[in-house]
């Protein structure tokens, strides 16, 4: 990046529906994101928020120093990950501060 372009700003909050409201979501406060049945999930240690972007929109929008792809359908905060360890298969799990293990195929 040349030295006088302007810095790339990443979004601080993600919007998600709750009915017909939109409830918008720190970042920071987000340890994953993951797709099932044809939706993308926000995931905060206290709850499950549903939004519009896929895993690879939110790969692109989110800022990579913070968010890293484990695997097609897995991104997670890195700020969050307390160890890792090798599974069979060449797989990992990922070990979450907010309890949760996300297995890596």
């Amino acid at each position: 990046m040349p030295l006088n372009s302007p810095a790339q700003a990443f979004p601080r909050r993600i919007a998600s529906r709750v009915g017909e409201r939109v409830v918008f979501v720190d970042v920071a406060s987000i340890t994953h994101f993951y797709a099932k049945d044809k939706l993308t999930f926000a995931s905060t240690s206290s709850k499950d928020y549903v939004v519009d972007n896929t895993i690879s929109e939110l790969e692109q929008k989110l800022d990579p120093a913070q968010f890293i792809r484990i695997h097609r359908a897995t991104l997670l905060n890195v700020n969050y990950i307390e160890e890792t360890t090798s599974w069979f298969g060449g797989g990992m799990v990922v070990r979450l501060a907010a309890w949760w293990y996300v297995l890596k195929t």
